[in-house]
């Protein structure tokens, strides 16, 4: 006999018939742009980091699996800065990493593959015959397709052509909601039966930790991660303490150790607030 678990309900006010049954994968992302770090205004916090290795580093500190850096283009075709940035990131971590070229399709993506990324995420408005020629090169497993809104709108088959090419892996937009509990996963339970092999990871449906638990309530098990990038830098999740150390120097960045977490109601230790 299964014995099911009492319905518990979070200090959010959400019910979860079964606790941590279902977890989604959080994934920090980390938008790079010439070189450099570049956060939404709403960020803030005195350890946002310009230099991505040391913001990589901090993320990894706070136990991420993965990370998404993001390579935004600068004002040059010519400019280096983020590819050595990204080469730099993947060199630091012991973390697969994983390159968002969606929104720069003037360069070749397998340059990624050759810094160490472990996954490149692709445009879904590639031309077809350079995707079936990464595809061919290097293997369906090492790219991702980044489908925007086009699930919503299109449903399964904003995903046919690239599940009949061998793509399993998808990064899909999801629209906020007031109520973050009333998601639309339709499409994403339609693609279990009719793409059986794809699973997705998921942007705009967690904005704050309500929504992370929403979607793990609600949504369907070939969604299993969110990718999450301004909410993260303005501390909308209670659980995080990458803000919180009194200096950034006690940060043991390069043995992914953690400081003493520093009470804000106390002071630190000569007993300033």
């Amino acid at each position: 006999m299964v014995v099911q678990p009492e319905p518990s309900v979070s200090a959010h006010g959400f019910t979860r018939a079964f606790p941590y049954a279902y977890m989604l994968l959080v994934v920090p992302r980390i938008d790079i742009r010439e070189g450099r770090c570049e956060f939404a205004p709403s960020a803030f916090g005195p350890h946002l980091l310009a230099d991505p290795v040391q913001m990589a580093m901090l993320w990894r500190v706070q136990n991420a699996k993965t990370l998404v850096l993001t390579d935004l283009p600068g004002d040059s075709r010519e400019d280096r800065r983020n590819v050595e940035a990204i080469k730099s990131v993947c060199e630091h971590l012991d973390i697969p990493v994983q390159v968002d070229c969606s929104q720069n399709p003037e360069l070749d993506p397998s340059v990624y593959l050759g810094c160490g990324a472990y996954r490149l995420i692709l445009s879904a408005d590639m031309d077809a015959s350079r995707l079936h020629e990464l595809l061919e090169r290097h293997g369906a497993r090492r790219f991702a397709i980044a489908l925007g809104r086009a699930l919503e709108q299109r449903g399964i088959a904003a995903i046919e052509p690239f599940d009949s090419a061998g793509c399993c892996r998808y990064v899909a937009t999801v629209s906020p909601r007031t109520d973050p509990s009333l998601h639309d996963w339709t499409p994403f339970r339609i693609a279990i039966e009719r793409a059986p092999r794809a699973r997705f990871s998921v942007e705009g449906a967690t904005v704050d930790y309500p929504s992370l638990l929403a979607a793990e309530e609600s949504a369907p098990t070939n969604v299993d991660s969110a990718i999450i990038g301004p909410p993260l830098y303005a501390n909308r999740f209670p659980c995080q303490k990458t803000w919180c150390w009194n200096r950034a120097t006690e940060v043991e960045l390069s043995r992914f150790t953690t400081a003493t977490v520093a009470d804000p109601s106390v002071g630190d230790s000569s007993g300033r607030k």
